[in-house]
């Protein structure tokens, strides 16, 4: 993926009012990519505008995991734990849910053994 930004400057603040990127996509599983150069035109968006597209992002996103993981009935998602290019830090939460009930049995051995020592 390419990434290029145009800047345009205001006062002391530099924003980016445009960004470009460079994707491939493949109609389906057996076509060959196509390349499209998109051009983001952030004139005018606000803080409100970056949450709505932040939060429906992070919706789709959580829930492609929770198919997968669990679907929980309340969660706390930490955005900043979720940008692009970082890595989640499975809770213990997490990693007890995917575990079988006799991985789950052992680990409890464990630690009961542990702390009677």
């Amino acid at each position: 993926m390419v990434f290029n930004s145009e800047h345009h400057t205001t006062g002391d603040i530099q924003m980016a009012m445009t960004t470009v990127r460079k994707v491939s996509t493949r109609q389906d599983a057996d076509s060959g990519e196509k390349w499209t150069q998109i051009t983001f035109d952030w004139t005018g968006v606000t803080e409100a505008h970056y949450r709505a597209m932040a939060e429906t992002y992070l919706t789709i996103r959580k829930q492609t995991e929770w198919r997968k993981k669990g679907i929980p009935s309340a969660v706390t998602v930490k955005v900043l734990d979720n940008v692009p290019g970082t890595r989640h830090q499975m809770t213990i939460e997490e990693a007890f849910a995917q575990m079988t009930p006799e991985q789950r049995q052992k680990l409890i051995d464990q630690y009961t053994k542990a702390k009677a020592a």
